[in-house]
């Protein structure tokens, strides 16, 4: 182009409003077929050079990068990229404008508006985007930076190089979270020397930390009865450790990992599955002196493992046969749903005489909204979206102090063995959690009323900056990390249209599954059943055969897919841009 396009900053309004030209917003992106026709075919037009660069402020805007900027001109109803006036005006869309009808529209556009008011004004209101032209954007993706810097270095300084996995109080446990940090640090890096600490760990922990007797995970390498309380296999450190283990499978495709998976789900089914109660067990809990062998069912590692099952449905075959594995996941759905109260869901699910009271914590709740969240991710099913949102106001009212911006550790009711609490908790992790719930529902969501979920997100990462800081003695968990990255990314969806009782839908849905983080949204459209959703959000789109796939960005969407590998393909290049723009 023979000109550069201006980008939006304050010098920007100042300028347009003393030379009373308006300005226009270009929303572009740089992986939008259309937007590159557009600007191939008509803004490198000499004649549209000129009369644009004369008359008007041309604003190319990416639409990653201001957001809120492109909802608040753009609106929810395109589903392509636009061309707008600084009020709201709208002059075409990017698919189909030629170099006559958009010189048409400029001439008519500056015809009505001989005389402009200051456009900065109406701008510098949008309080979720002045932000963005000031310097509090660029010193919170600073902040980003310098958490993972040093939550990576820390890890890097506790790791065992000649044994693998961290050392916590002179004994190895399992570091789930930390290899997921660097799982996603080593995908966005292709860091060859974090591959091979990934690797190393797992290894040595499967080693260390499985009994190949009896199978499952231990919950510590060091089983020494005077040092640590009981020979522990619970049912949140082995389901943890297969979802690690699936997550390394997606981005190696080492059938070894596989084939851990299997034995730990195996261990699972075989010893924590209780058939009468329809949950199951906390864990297995031993000591060499004590009785310490219980049974207890707990609502967190029941959420997780239900979660885990569909995550790898289709991807790894269970000795336990199909429809008694669907069976068991309805039963514990049923007995998930039989325990909720107005207080979100209790921390144990025994029945009351053999516990009296009931604890309401934070984890539990975060872990039943994100059951919710994977239920409609594999699914499609819109009634696991809505009970995820309905769910999602209940600990917000119970759970979210509005004063400190954070989620408080628990409900303290007059029933509980607590009582009135003096002093609320903000657990870091938990709330790491709920950030990471937050995002994804913000972008599974359609209403406008549900748009301040991913505001509330925000709001709970400054506070903890104001609250906490930053040191690296006291380094933020890998969880809190990750819960960044995903809040300052643009959430990339995966669309499917095809109806799930087709086998070539479902292979092509397994195919998507082993894409990992941040490409685990995903949304199925049944022909059939939600032919009026399709007209409606994909009305510019033909679609000539199914199944098919495609890329989601906020309102713009890739051409159509008919093959993983062209998915792929795509969703490479969209890992390339978003690296480039965190500086990764």
């Amino acid at each position: 182009m023979a000109n550069t396009l201006f980008h939006p900053t304050k010098d920007t309004w100042m300028t347009s409003f003393k030379e009373n030209k308006p300005i226009i917003f270009l929303f572009q992106d740089k992986l939008c077929p259309a937007c590159y026709s557009f600007e191939q075919t008509v803004l490198s037009d000499s004649e549209v050079q000129e009369y644009l660069f004369t008359n008007f402020f041309p604003l190319h805007i990416d639409i990653n990068r201001f957001p809120d900027l492109y909802e608040r001109f753009a609106g929810d109803e395109f589903l392509v990229h636009t061309i707008q006036a600084i009020n709201g005006n709208l002059l075409g869309s990017c698919n189909n404008l030629s170099v006559s009808y958009f010189l048409n529209n400029l001439h008519q556009y500056r015809q009505l508006y001989p005389q402009l008011q200051d456009p900065y004004q109406e701008v510098l209101s949008l309080q979720d985007f002045s932000p963005l032209i000031q310097e509090e954007a660029k010193r919170f993706h600073e902040k980003i930076d310098l958490i993972s810097e040093i939550t990576l270095s820390t890890l890097l300084n506790t790791y065992d190089s000649m044994y693998g996995g961290w050392a916590v109080q002179k004994h190895k446990i399992y570091p789930s979270s930390a290899l997921d940090f660097l799982l996603l640090f080593h995908q966005r890096s292709q860091d060859e020397e974090l591959l091979k600490i990934i690797i190393q760990t797992l290894r040595a922990t499967y080693r260390g930390l499985f009994d190949k007797e009896d199978g499952g995970f231990f919950e510590s390498a060091n089983r020494n009865w005077k040092t640590v309380l009981s020979f522990k296999k619970s049912l949140d450190n082995n389901v943890s450790a297969a979802r690690t283990l699936f997550h390394s499978y997606q981005l190696t495709l080492d059938p070894y990992y596989l084939d851990k998976i299997r034995e730990t789900l195996a261990f699972c089914l075989k010893d924590l599955w209780n058939k009468k109660k329809g949950l199951f067990n906390y864990g297995i809990m031993r000591h060499p002196l004590y009785d310490l062998s219980n049974e207890l069912f707990l609502t967190r590692g029941n959420c997780e493992i239900i979660s885990l099952f569909y995550e790898v449905e289709g991807i790894i075959d269970l000795s336990t046969q199909k429809k008694e594995l669907n069976k068991i996941k309805s039963s514990v759905l049923k007995n998930l749903r039989k325990n909720e109260t107005p207080y979100g869901i209790p921390h144990s699910l025994n029945d009351g005489k053999q516990q009296p009271y009931k604890q309401f914590l934070l984890q539990d709740q975060a872990a039943y909204l994100n059951l919710f969240i994977q239920m409609y991710s594999f699914t499609g099913l819109a009634i696991y979206r809505k009970r995820a949102i309905r769910f999602l106001n209940l600990i917000i009212e119970n759970y979210f102090d509005r004063k400190n911006n954070l989620f408080k550790d628990r409900v303290s009711i007059p029933e509980t063995d607590f009582g009135p609490l003096t002093k609320n908790l903000f657990p870091i992790r938990d709330n790491a959690f709920m950030i990471n719930n937050l995002v994804t529902i913000s972008h599974l969501t359609e209403k406008p009323t549900d748009r301040p979920f991913r505001e509330l997100a925000t709001n709970c990462v400054t506070s903890y900056y104001s609250n906490f800081g930053i040191s690296r003695d006291a380094p933020f968990p890998p969880e809190f990390v990750i819960a960044n990255q995903r809040l300052i990314e643009s959430a990339i969806e995966l669309v499917i249209i095809g109806s799930l009782k087709d086998k070539k839908t479902q292979q092509f849905l397994i195919e998507m599954k082993k894409i990992y983080d941040p490409f685990r949204i995903i949304e199925i459209f049944d022909p059939g059943k939600d032919k009026h959703l399709i007209d409606l959000k994909f009305k510019n789109y033909n679609f000539q055969k199914t199944p098919l796939a495609f890329i989601k960005i906020d309102s713009t969407i890739s051409p159509p897919a008919y093959y993983p590998k062209e998915i792929k393909k795509m969703l490479q290049r969209l890992l390339d841009v978003i690296k480039s723009n965190v500086g990764l």
